[in-house]
């Protein structure tokens, strides 16, 4: 991904999972990376001249504001954003109000805050630029016993759509990772806990999808490779869409 090389990404989620390995693919294809999360620097990018890390509640759109802002100081501008900051809720909660708020504040709340950051900072810099926008199959198909968490990645789906439509003139493209099951810590311990949780074997190619497969979709989007590639919901699920299954 040559066409990646000097461009300035940024990447919520960046400590752990997709994030992690989206930001560690980035690196290997010598872009420059503004990573951020709610947890502090994982070890592998501590000191790292390529990347800057801040811990940043995307919930919130004066820290997303106030952290494009100090990525544009560090490193002069800003060519593309992964809005992949996530967080899943305890299967079978289908009315608890603080859930769904928490929930919608950083699966959708927080997607919008950093796809029209970075669209602001594309319009100031009068270039064109990208966003991936992580979804999930459960936004594509309902997630039996996460009603809450399908909802929420159906409306990150329709701002990917929506935002590609508006601002294609412009040369912005917008699409989105829709992850199958993965491989993620938090997936893996819930296994561990709950061995029912186990879904590779719903899944037609028998195992459930690494980080870094997910990470692979998502730096193609990015790069030149997808230039004529916007509104599109790119499902990387092992065909679990195919057999009609849902996570």
């Amino acid at each position: 991904m040559s066409s990646l090389e000097g461009k300035v990404v940024a990447v919520t989620g960046g400590a752990s999972g997709i994030g992690f390995a989206t930001v560690q693919k980035l690196l290997a294809a010598k872009a420059k990376v503004a990573a951020a999360d709610v947890s502090p620097c994982p070890d592998a990018f501590k000191d790292h001249a390529d990347v800057m890390f801040t811990v940043v509640d995307v919930s919130s759109r004066t820290q997303v504001n106030g952290w494009v802002q100090a990525v544009v100081a560090r490193f002069g501008r800003l060519d593309a954003m992964v809005p992949n900051a996530g967080i899943n809720h305890e299967m079978g909660i289908y009315d608890e109000d603080a859930v769904f708020q928490r929930t919608v504040a950083v699966n959708l709340t927080g997607v919008w805050n950093c796809g029209t950051e970075a669209y602001r900072q594309f319009n100031t810099q009068n270039s064109v630029g990208v966003i991936c926008n992580t979804a999930s199959i459960a936004g594509i198909r309902p997630s039996k016993g996460a009603p809450i968490y399908s909802a929420i990645k159906s409306g990150v789906i329709g701002l990917t759509k929506s935002w590609a439509l508006e601002w294609a003139a412009q040369g912005v493209r917008v699409n989105a990772l829709a992850p199958g099951p993965v491989a993620s810590a938090g997936y893996i311990n819930a296994i561990k806990e709950k061995p029912e949780f186990d879904l590779s074997q719903r899944v037609p190619m028998q195992r459930v999808g690494e980080p870094e497969e997910m990470a692979s979709v998502i730096v193609f989007l990015l790069s030149s490779e997808a230039s004529f590639v916007t509104g599109h919901v790119v499902a990387a699920d092992g065909g679990m869409l195919l057999a009609g299954s849902s996570p």
